[in-house]
């Protein structure tokens, strides 16, 4: 069998047979050499084997291997896709009554005149007749023109509007009445926010000044009062600095603080929440809210940054 040898790069290598040449990779312009040769040739100038190593011509482009995208699964996903959140934006969005979670209506008992629950912060009750009693801190001009039943529906309206279910027959019938007023809670303890628990406080007071006829000049009771000075002073610079003068019930609850500062000028406090020796309260035309707490024969004011400051009894 004749071999042949082979050109790969310039470089002579072989001999080989022609099954061997096919498996180096040799084509039709690879350049071979044999014994009867006088010069190197191209493997398709050498008739008996320009036809094993004929190359198939080119395809047609109509018959050419295309690589293909998958579409069809892709669409289909995009189209599930878009019906899904075309779902959700309708259920959530145009249609949200479909989803909407039953009430939570876990209860405790109460009377009515104990205090109730915490609302939504994110809840804007503005129903009824007095709606600033839930939307801000009252303070005495708010509630001074009020007679007894008036007072009465401004506290107990901050109830309704967190669903209470009154027991008494009067407020029972006067609040189903109110188109706004769904009853859904024999208790609503946890609802009710800091501001509706001081006008609560705030409003019983005020009531408690009346006898039943409502007339605030014909108390039943009258408690005796007793003042009492209180001053801070400061010990490094020229003494008294402030002066508190309060009055108090005779059951030692705060019921008038004026507030002097050293150059004599006085300020009458905005009573908020008041108990034995406790007291929150407000300076005239200010929102932040102050505390004093009374000890014996001292008193100390916590400002809204919890700074202290002490008056001394005189």
């Amino acid at each position: 069998m004749k071999k042949y040898y082979y050109s790969d790069n310039g470089t002579s290598i072989g001999p080989y047979t022609i099954e061997q040449l096919k498996n180096l990779g040799a084509n039709k312009d690879s350049l071979i050499w044999c014994e009867d040769f006088t010069d190197w040739k191209k493997v398709s100038e050498i008739p008996e084997l320009a036809h094993l190593f004929h190359e198939p011509p080119n395809m047609p482009p109509q018959f050419q291997s295309k690589r293909t995208f998958p579409v069809t699964p892709v669409i289909l996903g995009l189209i599930f896709i878009v019906c899904i959140g075309g779902y959700f934006l309708y259920i959530q969005i145009i249609n949200p009554s479909k989803t909407s979670m039953p009430e939570n209506t876990e209860q405790i008992s109460r009377t009515e005149d104990s205090e109730p629950y915490e609302s939504s912060p994110n809840k804007k009750m503005v129903d009824g007749i007095y709606p600033q009693a839930s939307q801000r801190i009252l303070n005495s001009s708010d509630i001074s023109g009020l007679d007894a039943d008036d007072l009465k529906i401004m506290r107990n309206e901050i109830f309704a509007r967190h669903g209470y279910i009154f027991e008494t027959s009067d407020m029972k019938a006067y609040f189903e009445r109110q188109t706004w007023y769904q009853g859904r809670f024999q208790n609503i303890e946890s609802k009710l926010t800091p501001i509706e628990r001081n006008n609560i406080q705030l409003i019983k007071n005020q009531e408690n000044l009346f006898n039943p006829s409502g007339d605030p000049n014909n108390q039943t009771t009258i408690e005796s009062e007793y003042s009492q000075t209180f001053v801070s002073r400061n010990y490094e610079g020229n003494g008294i600095i402030e002066i508190l003068e309060c009055t108090f019930s005779s059951s030692d609850v705060f019921q008038k603080v004026v507030y002097k500062t050293s150059k004599g000028k006085r300020i009458e406090l905005q009573i908020l929440l008041a108990d034995e020796n406790y007291l929150k309260f407000q300076f005239p035309n200010s929102s932040q809210i102050f505390t004093l707490e009374k000890n014996g024969n001292r008193i100390t004011c916590i400002d809204p940054d919890n700074q202290e400051q002490y008056f001394l009894r005189e």
